[in-house]
């Protein structure tokens, strides 16, 4: 004798089995284009290569990025005379490319730190340190100017110097300008894509930029 089922339990057996014999459900993969952001220590890598390069953070390319454990503080990247911590640092491998060329960036975790593989450091061009009180207000007059956040002005260079009088080589039309020379600093900054000149005198109270 044939047992018919009902439909309704009929179907209830069925669904099951055939989402069983389906393709599992797979887990989407990051896709920048789709919107997904690069971690930040990429774009950090971005941006340090365009201040080395001098050019506009726009023109590099973001290409493969994976995390990765350097072995020192120095990325594994230091000197011969540096001293470097001997410690794991956990970061990440980041490929960039710009003017057809390809770059490897080493960077810690959240990107304070960017080194290139092949590329010697960006050493400042002045003999003496730039002091920190003269850097951090040319960053800040630069941001006023620029109506930006001052953490998005970065100092490439420097070099220290001596103006010929007291608007620093830069008076302003019908300006008159005590005639001694002023020992200070020219500053190079970049921000958005371009580079500025700053001149400070030695205590970085009084700053132009040159055009």
């Amino acid at each position: 004798m044939k047992v018919k089922l009902p439909f309704v339990l009929l179907t209830l057996f069925l669904i099951p089995a055939l989402a069983a014999c389906g393709p599992a459900a797979e887990e989407p993969l990051p896709n920048p284009e789709a919107g997904d952001l690069p971690p930040e220590a990429v774009l950090e890598a971005r941006t340090a290569l365009a201040i080395e390069l001098v050019i506009p953070v726009e023109e590099i390319g973001i290409g493969t990025f994976e995390q990765a454990e350097w072995s020192d503080s120095c990325l594994g990247l230091g000197g011969p005379a540096e001293s470097c911590l001997a410690v794991i640092t956990p970061g990440w491998r980041v490929e960039l490319t710009a003017n057809g060329k390809t770059y490897i960036a080493r960077t810690d975790e959240l990107g304070q730190t960017v080194r290139f593989e092949g590329m010697e450091p960006l050493v400042p061009g002045a003999p003496e340190e730039l002091p920190p009180d003269v850097a951090a207000k040319a960053q800040d007059a630069l941001a006023r100017r620029l109506d930006l956040p001052v953490s998005q002005v970065e100092i490439i260079s420097w070099e220290e110097t001596e103006w010929p009088d007291g608007c620093l080589g830069l008076p302003e039309e019908g300006e008159m300008c005590t005639m001694a020379i002023v020992p200070g600093w020219r500053v190079e900054l970049f921000a958005e894509g371009q580079t500025y000149i700053a001149r400070t005198d030695q205590a970085g109270d009084v700053i132009r930029f040159e055009e």
